[in-house]
């Protein structure tokens, strides 16, 4: 089994020792500094990038679509409307996921 590796800015605080203690236990654990924290891979963001720029895309025409069926532009249709806000849930949540790990700065969820 793969140690788990720790990256801390407080490795001597006292949250930090009853973490680690408890961790221990089942784990092969290794506390590092935040200077030691891989960089992200470039490539990597870039593609984030990317998918984020398609996910706001696609997330404007589903609110398109769903502004269209509330002015009443569009035949009545429930199962595709309801389909249309279960794909914009999706999206935004996506959305969201992608714009918090290119939020870090530093490795850490940005790395494989």
């Amino acid at each position: 089994m793969k140690g788990l590796i720790v990256y801390t800015s407080q490795p001597a605080s006292l949250g930090m020792a009853t973490f680690l203690m408890a961790v221990h236990l089942a784990h092969d654990v290794a506390i590092r500094p935040l200077s030691e924290l891989p960089r992200p891979d470039s490539q990597r963001r870039q593609n984030l990038r990317t998918e984020r720029v398609e996910l706001r895309k696609a997330v404007q025409l589903t609110e398109h679509f769903l502004a269209q069926y509330r002015a009443g532009e569009r035949q009545p249709d429930a199962d595709n409307e309801n389909g249309l806000r279960r794909d914009l849930e999706h999206l935004q949540s996506r959305l969201r996921v992608v714009e918090a790990v290119l939020s870090t700065e530093q490795g850490g969820a940005d790395n494989d």
